[in-house]
């Protein structure tokens, strides 16, 4: 039994988008689930079999995630498998999946580990629309369970930006107000960064943080110290970066780049700059 839904307010997914959804399994629910992309520019009605501009991630709890390309029914480009150990019910039943897009490259994270990374996934000039469809094999009463789903557009190219400019500023990691404590929306950002270094392990780094002009001078300054090394210490803990290969710093509100006395300027004055040393 094949079912498929798709999210009505994501029409058309930008060529810089970045998807983030939790995957859940329990003893009774592994539940093999594929997030399709497919060119509705090609097939007008969604839910026809024969897509075709085609890129499906599989992700399966019972141990395996593949990934699939065609660019015209039923020719494939690409066919891949490989095992996966990452749910364990009941201890940990959901995982996390991230799935960036970049013009024609797909990157997908479970947790923090890189499944796939395929440069030419995606056709240039398609219009691709996301859809998440499972296959119960059959079986009744058996659901997938998806939570947290985010989608956002417009994610610069971390790695280029770094590796070869050589610096990366970015108001896209939120803290808590007036605290260093880091929300969790900033996972996208702190996970290109982290597999960045991954990537590139001579590479070292200088985290800054800024501050707006709210509050006093050395408030700020203590404030976007910790902040950096808030920082630091989620590329530490979490994709075991070394931390010799990471300096920190504050610089609190004394380098605006916008003007103070707008939200707007304020939030752009709050940021993160990561400079290659």
């Amino acid at each position: 039994m094949m079912k498929a839904f798709y999210p009505e307010s994501v029409p058309v997914i930008p060529e810089n988008t970045t998807i983030e959804f939790e995957l859940g399994a329990d003893d009774a629910h592994r539940v093999m689930t594929m997030l399709r992309f497919v060119d509705t520019k090609l097939y007008p009605e969604i839910l026809s079999r024969h897509y075709a501009n085609q890129v499906t991630v599989t992700l399966d709890p019972v141990g395996s995630t593949g990934i699939a390309v065609m660019n015209s029914y039923p020719s494939e480009i690409l066919n891949n498998t490989k095992t996966t150990d990452l749910w364990h019910t009941p201890e940990k039943p959901f995982v996390k999946v991230s799935v960036w897009r970049q013009k024609a490259r797909l990157r997908v994270y479970l947790d923090e580990t890189k499944v796939w990374d395929i440069p030419r996934a995606f056709q240039p000039g398609a219009d691709y629309r996301m859809i998440f469809e499972t296959n119960t094999f059959y079986v009744k009463d058996r659901e997938v369970f998806v939570t947290d789903l985010r989608v956002a557009s417009g994610l610069p190219d971390t790695r280029s930006k770094l590796l070869t400019e050589g610096k990366f500023v970015t108001s896209g990691i939120l803290f808590d107000t007036n605290s260093d404590v880091i929300k969790p929306v900033s996972y996208a950002i702190l996970k290109e960064i982290g597999q960045t270094l991954t990537d590139n392990p001579a590479v070292k780094i200088r985290v800054t943080g800024h501050t707006d002009s709210q509050g006093d001078d050395q408030s700020n300054l203590t404030l976007s110290g910790k902040r950096a090394a808030a920082v630091k210490a989620a590329l530490v803990t979490n994709w075991n970066i070394d931390e010799a290969r990471i300096d920190t710093d504050g610089r609190g509100e004394s380098q605006p780049i916008a003007d103070n006395a707008t939200a707007e300027g304020r939030a752009n004055n709050r940021r993160v700059e990561f400079v290659k040393l």
